[in-house]
């Protein structure tokens, strides 16, 4: 068994270039205006960023990046967001160059009705190139076993009848 405490203090660093481009695609999926370069983007649009691209090889079963890189592994639980804390200091803009540099704080085992739970707690902290902070999060993962549940029994029946 893995020590998942050993992920505790791991960071991961990622740039981002807050493009028009994307920028318009998430206000037109949100349905606001698209910030102007070197506008303040909107709280919580940096979540739509940093994402670094990863080959299907590199993929697990539930979509997500293979697990036991930047997170620990956890067998075969479910990835779930279990809440998070968000503080913002200054605004990204618009068109920057922008950081994002996570760290895992935390690693827990707990045990639930459904099983062993895992409690990965990661800080995200978001930078404009020139080194001030935007942004910080701090989220908190479970990962719980999947249990199929029973079906409840039921009587399901269609009557085809010929058209008149």
């Amino acid at each position: 068994m893995t020590d998942v405490t050993a992920w505790i203090g791991r960071t991961e660093e990622v740039h981002d270039q807050l493009s028009r481009n994307l920028l318009m695609r998430i206000a037109a999926t949100l349905g606001e205006t698209t910030p102007g370069h070197g506008e303040a983007l909107p709280p919580l649009w940096q979540w739509c960023f940093f994402q670094e691209p990863v080959n299907e090889s590199g993929l697990g079963e539930d979509g997500h990046p293979a697990r036991g890189g930047f997170l620990p592994p956890a067998d075969d639980r479910n990835r779930m967001w279990a809440g998070g804390r968000v503080e913002f200091f200054e605004p990204l803009t618009a068109g920057a160059e922008a950081t994002r540099v996570s760290t895992i704080k935390r690693v827990e085992e707990k045990h639930g009705r459904t099983g062993a739970l895992l409690f990965v707690t990661v800080q995200h902290d978001y930078c404009r190139t020139g080194g001030w902070r935007s942004a910080k999060s701090r989220t908190s993962s479970i990962a719980s076993p999947a249990r199929p549940r029973p079906a409840a029994a039921s009587r399901w029946s269609l009557a085809i009848g010929a058209r008149q």
